[in-house]
């Protein structure tokens, strides 16, 4: 496999064995900062111990995000999408969308909870520094190179093009692009992330005091009824998002705790994320969505993503001693694959658009879906590989791997 072979050249670190008794892996500081990548652990601090099946969580998440776009593109990119999409192509972006869509509620308690178990009881400087050199950093430079080029517009004909306009116009462009993410699809999310960051002194000191427990269970709910926009950075978005990086600053900070809740609730969960899917199916059979400014669908896959999140770390966790090099290799390079997967993923569609003539079938949609899933990170990974060998640690502040 493609993965396995670059999970085993290009991986930064080998991981410190585990003894099978072992909940969780002592590793050193060198090896820690290459398998919490995107985070800045150059500072003096204490040895911290090493969740194995978190960073795992983190390849668990990148894969669902990729998802939900390989199969969109599969279906219903390679042509312009109108009313002669075949009625199963929406059915497989309906199918995606129910299990793979909002996914980026998995990354904002992924950062929660890394941030938790890994970075709290640093000095607030050495935080901001790390988050700025490795995600905002790298976010500015994948939006110039991608505001030098004109993208299609969501469901419209794949024509990408350089861009025309006079230097103040692009500018201009640029400067939008950074604040509002419109550079291309999945930028949105980095400057809500960004926002996040600026909270995380805030909401760390309501998790540290236990009188405000109420707040915190009212931040987590919030998403339940204010929504987020779409693809919009929007005060309903940053909200949205508090929710979730919330309870992963809270289940970090007592994460052991925490584990062995969802272990014992790990079939009450499994149900939970079966009721919230099958709701959503609901919505997509009788055709609505919003009520007032709630967007049921949105409400009910926050719950399905937030039990899918137990039910996957719990399965992690018994898995940890036996999960695949290629996922941790994954999860490694997870902020390089967010920032890269979209333009990839648009090139190889446009240039199937050249030779495929019609939309393609069931067949075709199935092994394009996967084919987009696995060569966008097969190539970041190689990609970002070969920029540590020439550029060492400073390649996380281009494209944040």
């Amino acid at each position: 496999m493609v993965l396995q072979n670059l999970a085993a050249n290009a991986k930064p670190e080998k991981m410190e064995k585990q003894g099978s008794g072992d909940l969780i892996a002592k590793v050193s500081k060198r090896t820690y900062s290459h398998a919490l990548r995107g985070e800045d652990m150059t500072a003096s601090q204490p040895e911290r111990r090493y969740y194995r099946h978190l960073h795992a969580f983190r390849g668990f998440a990148i894969i669902n995000v990729v998802a939900i776009h390989a199969v969109t593109m599969a279906a219903i990119f390679v042509r312009p999408w109108d009313e002669s999409v075949p009625a199963e192509n929406t059915l497989f972006v309906s199918a995606s969308s129910i299990l793979f869509a909002n996914a980026t509620v998995y990354f904002a308690l992924i950062s929660g909870l890394l941030y938790a178990t890994v970075l709290k009881g640093r000095s607030w400087g050495s935080f901001f520094k790390g988050k700025l050199l490795n995600v905002i950093s790298p976010y500015i430079v994948v939006t110039l190179v991608l505001s030098l080029w004109v993208w299609p517009e969501p469901f419209g004909l794949i024509r990408i093009v350089p861009f025309e306009g006079s230097p103040g116009e692009f500018v201009r462009l640029f400067g939008w692009n950074i604040i509002s993410g419109d550079s291309l699809v999945p930028m949105w999310y980095i400057p809500v992330l960004a926002v996040l960051f600026a909270l995380t002194p805030v909401l760390s000191a309501i998790v540290d005091k236990p009188r405000l427990r109420w707040l915190l269970v009212i931040l987590v709910m919030l998403p339940l009824v204010i929504s987020r926009n779409g693809w919009e950075v929007t005060p309903g978005s940053v909200i949205y998002f508090v929710g979730p990086y919330t309870l992963g600053i809270w289940m970090g900070s007592n994460y052991e705790e925490w584990l062995a809740w969802m272990e014992r609730r790990f079939v009450l969960l499994l149900a939970l994320a079966a009721l919230a899917t099958a709701a959503i199916i609901g919505l997509y059979l009788i055709g609505t969505d919003y009520v007032g400014p709630v967007s049921l669908d949105r409400s009910y896959s926050y719950v399905q993503k937030l039990a899918l999140s137990g039910v996957a770390l719990v399965l992690l966790k018994r898995w940890e001693q036996h999960l695949p090099a290629w996922l941790d290799t994954v999860a490694t390079y997870a902020f390089a694959i967010y920032f890269l997967h979209g333009p990839l993923q648009l090139l190889l569609t446009a240039g199937l658009g050249r030779v495929v003539t019609d939309y393609p079938g069931s067949f075709e949609v199935l092994a394009i879906s996967i084919a987009w899933i696995i060569l966008p990170i097969a190539i970041v990974i190689a990609f970002s590989a070969l920029l540590r060998r020439m550029f060492g640690k400073r390649a996380r502040m281009l494209i944040g791997a």
